[in-house]
């Protein structure tokens, strides 16, 4: 029996200040061919302990069964990490019948028991059920797993899927059972981000959000397996489209799907309009054969973020504010393989009535949130946008500042909250100001997350100049101290936001010294 690492005894009462998170992203990060670097997000598993071997897996809501690729494979598709072979296991166990494992689909010869897992899509996996060690960072737990033996369709050179879903077997369910956490949320970071690989991280836990006052949601509507929430209406280019009776069992919210897909007269409902304004907007329609709405946007050089898109707006019951925005890079999507600015619309027909997908290219830039406590989806921005002013800074040495706007320290000796914002400064190595940002912030709980937050906004913004050589400076100790050591005092509902900071610091900034300038 493997050791495990827990703050509980596994009986499902966890405790509220304990999580865990681990790495997201797309297929550049993983370093995974073309084309599946943009159409799937990944996530990584270590599997068993004897060897132990790192496994990138499709991170996937849409379904519940988690499955890596075994010997002996009778028909496997190729995979970039070694194929599992359950005889080098000492974790391994496969599941019998008479063990009344779900998700047992039937018995093989030997009573154990497999499974037949079929996608939308068509591709499919099959195999036993089984019980190994899998390795989420420092934690180990034992899960129900699929061992493939069969397997063929559009899994991307991944090595098998993280199943999301709802069922009692799946990833999350399980991560509950073991350690009590009844929510998890991820944020998917824009695909369109192409020149530097980005990461975000899936986040398990009771207490996961930086910025809880931000949040909007919508109730889940009750399935056993997927997560459907209740699409009420769509806004497309100032015209409003009524949902709900086209949908009655609501749309399901799903990783695992690149574009989101309605019933053809929902999909006509939208796609009409859209052309209308892309062609008032100047857009140059193209055709291709497996799409009716695509455009060459090749006069837009600054990419698909510089791109002004038809207004489109998905809108959810449960909040008043529970609606999606979507910004060009949620409603158009590049096939980069067909051409280098050929972009489609980022929604697809399908053939069956009353049915529909919210898909990954929809859910970029935002953190969703599964909480399964009090039944509802919800998300928020993650993303604060700004403008540069000097667009001649992305081959110079520079400083990076994050300031207060105001004494941040003070606006908290009598309010428990502040409204103010944060400043980032880009200057050269002779100290010349070459730009500037403002971000504004609402509902501050503390002077640690105004200055967290602008710390995070500095690095997603010197990563979106491509800055080189970069020098953080902050007068804040207490972040500092968090981010460059693991002893850093503080608040612990900051831990993730701190987390995400340093996982960006130590894989893709490798040259950037944070340093702390103490004001005297």
């Amino acid at each position: 029996m493997a050791s495990e690492s827990s703050n509980n005894d596994g009986d499902g009462d966890g405790d509220d200040d304990y999580d865990f998170s681990f790495p997201i992203a797309p297929g550049p990060y993983w370093k995974l061919p073309s084309p599946s670097l943009v159409l799937e997000y990944f996530t990584v598993l270590r599997v068993s302990t004897s060897p132990a071997i790192d496994y990138v897996l499709v991170v996937d809501t849409g379904s519940s069964l988690t499955w890596i690729q075994c010997f002996p494979c009778n028909k496997c598709y190729e995979q970039v990490a070694p194929i599992f072979d359950p005889k080098r296991s000492a974790t391994y166990s496969v599941r019998y019948c008479n063990q009344h494992v779900s998700p047992c689909d039937g018995c093989n010869d030997r009573g154990e028991c497999t499974y037949n897992y079929v996608y939308g899509d068509g591709s499919y996996s099959q195999g036993v059920i089984a019980q190994e060690v899998y390795s989420v960072g420092d934690h180990m737990m034992n899960l129900t797993i699929g061992c493939a033996h069969n397997s063929s369709g559009t899994f991307n050179h991944s090595d098998g899927i993280l199943g999301l879903g709802r069922a009692e077997f799946s990833f999350a369910s399980q991560v509950d059972r073991r350690y009590g956490f009844k929510k998890f949320s991820y944020c998917l970071v824009d695909k369109s981000m192409k020149e530097v690989p980005v990461v975000s991280s899936i986040r398990f836990g009771n207490d996961l959000l930086d910025l809880p006052s931000d949040v909007v949601y919508t109730p889940i509507i009750q399935n056993p397996d997927h997560y459907y929430i209740n699409l009420t209406s769509i806004i497309v280019a100032s015209k409003l489209i009524t949902v709900h009776t086209s949908l009655p069992n609501g749309i399901m919210v799903d990783s695992g799907a690149l574009l989101s897909s309605f019933p053809r007269p929902l999909y006509e409902a939208v796609r009409d309009p859209f052309r209308v304004a892309a062609l008032r907007l100047g857009w140059k329609p193209v055709t291709y054969k497996y799409h009716d709405t695509c455009y060459d946007l090749s006069s837009y050089t600054g990419g698909i973020v510089t791109v002004k898109a038809p207004e489109v707006i998905l809108y959810f019951a449960g909040d008043d504010e529970a609606a999606i925005d979507l910004k060009a890079e949620n409603v158009l999507f590049n096939y980069a393989w067909v051409e280098a600015n050929f972009y489609c619309l980022a929604f697809r027909p399908n053939l069956y009535e009353g049915f529909a997908i919210l898909g990954n290219v929809q859910q970029q830039g935002i953190r969703v949130v599964y909480d399964n406590v009090e039944k509802v989806i919800g998300w928020f921005d993650s993303l604060m946008n700004g403008t540069i002013t000097d667009s001649d800074v992305t081959s110079r040495a520079i400083m990076l500042g994050v300031y207060g706007l105001k004494d941040v320290e003070k606006c908290f000796s009598s309010s428990t909250t502040f409204s103010g914002g944060i400043g980032l400064i880009i200057r050269n190595v002779a100290g010349t100001q070459q730009a500037a940002r403002c971000i504004y912030l609402t509902e501050i709980r503390s002077a640690e997350q105004a200055e967290c937050i602008g710390l995070w906004q500095a690095v997603r913004w010197e990563k979106e100049q491509k800055l080189e050589k970069v020098h953080f400076e902050m007068d804040a100790k207490f972040v500092v101290d968090a981010v460059n050591k693991n002893n850093g005092a503080i608040d612990w509902r900051l831990h993730n936001i701190v987390l995400d900071i340093k996982h960006l610091f130590s894989v893709y900034f490798l040259e950037i010294v944070l340093c702390s300038k103490i004001k005297k």
